[in-house]
């Protein structure tokens, strides 16, 4: 399907408090999951809610939301000795030209020695992606042959991932779900455009895809030893800068790709 260059200007949006609050949460459990590197990981559940939107941007159209709630239960495999011997990477944070600004949370105190091994998370998620037209105001006979269609994907996935000291990640996820009306996508916008983000009402959903059974693998692996910068200020103190690179495999009747991504975080 072709996207066009240039489209309609999507129309203005303020997002609700609602929103906002969400935000605010996300980036304060963010900033917490950083430093909480001395506590005690093993046998541990935890609870994720990822919001993608493109209210964020101030837009609305193609991949326009995405929402996965996770639950995952962490095991470790950590082996740690006397200091000095064995050969690591990561676990001994004193020689980190970060410090304690991007501690890794798989390692040990230092009182603890060093470490090897990894850090294993199983879990499962429910999930739901949408995508629209380039201008939601269109009705279905006036959208272009040439736009992207209308579309939502409603899954359930079970993954496991190994976080290793050095911070390479290794996940391995399988989804089942379905496209078109069966995901509800449409039932979904319209509320969260109503309750959420204070946008119009998408009209264009009758000419969503068909519905179908979807199966989808990926695949995700981030190298370790990340990219550490340090950046000395006299006037405000040590900024600090963490640059990580990661790539994605795709494969099923839903997406079939491959993705590189880059990351990176101020101190």
């Amino acid at each position: 399907m072709l996207i066009p260059s240039q489209s309609p200007t999507a129309p203005k949006r303020t997002p609700s408090p609602f929103l906002i609050f969400l935000v605010a949460c996300y980036f304060s459990s963010s900033t917490e999951a950083l430093s909480e590197s001395d506590k005690d990981i093993e046998n541990s559940w935890r609870l994720r809610l990822d919001i993608e939107n493109d209210a964020f941007l101030d837009t609305d159209r193609y991949y326009t939301n995405g929402i996965r709630l996770s639950l995952a239960k962490t095991t470790s495999s950590l082996n740690c000795r006397p200091r000095g011997s064995i050969k690591t990477t990561g676990c001994d944070d004193s020689s980190s030209t970060l410090g304690d600004s991007f501690r890794n949370p798989l390692s040990k105190n230092d009182s603890e020695g060093e470490c090897e091994g990894f850090v294993r998370i199983n879990g499962g998620s429910l999930g739901n992606n949408m995508y629209t037209a380039s201008d939601i105001e269109l009705r279905p006979e006036e959208i272009p042959d040439d736009d992207r269609p209308y579309g939502g994907w409603t899954y359930v996935s079970v993954f496991t991932e190994r976080l290793f000291i050095d911070e390479k990640r290794k996940k391995h996820e399988i989804h089942l779900g379905c496209t078109g009306s069966c995901s509800h996508s449409e039932e979904i916008q319209k509320w969260w455009h109503r309750n959420v983000v204070n946008s119009p009402k998408p009209r264009g959903w009758d000419s969503q895809i068909r519905s179908e059974l979807g199966v989808l693998y990926t695949y995700d692996y981030r190298p370790g030893n990340r990219k550490q910068l340090i950046d000395r200020d006299s006037k405000n103190g040590v900024r600090r800068y963490d640059i990580f690179h990661s790539y994605r495999l795709s494969l099923g009747n839903v997406f079939s790709n491959i993705e590189a991504m880059a990351t990176a975080r101020l101190a």
